[in-house]
């Protein structure tokens, strides 16, 4: 089947067999979508472990605040219930 008549899909499933080799534009397009560099597109080792270990500690702090946030105002909330009521 030509090149030119294949669908995007069946172009990149190509590529992924390794049948066809991206041009350095699309491989330019792909890195794009992707916010890296071409190059980075090659290394074996690229790990997001990082970037994933920012994220957690991202999710675990708003949590903590999240939850301190909620146990702060329960506690507030049956304290002002406790309380003995004043007249004015």
């Amino acid at each position: 089947m030509p090149i030119e008549t294949m669908t995007l899909d069946e172009k990149l499933a190509m590529m992924e067999i390794a049948r066809k080799f991206p041009t350095s534009e699309v491989l330019e397009r792909i890195a794009g979508a992707l916010s890296i560099k071409v190059y980075e597109l090659f290394l074996i080792d690229h790990s997001p472990r990082e970037e994933l270990e920012l994220l957690r500690q991202d999710i675990i702090s708003e949590m903590r605040q999240t939850f301190g946030d909620i146990v702060e105002k329960s506690i507030n909330s049956r304290l002002r219930d406790l309380r003995p009521s004043v007249p004015p």
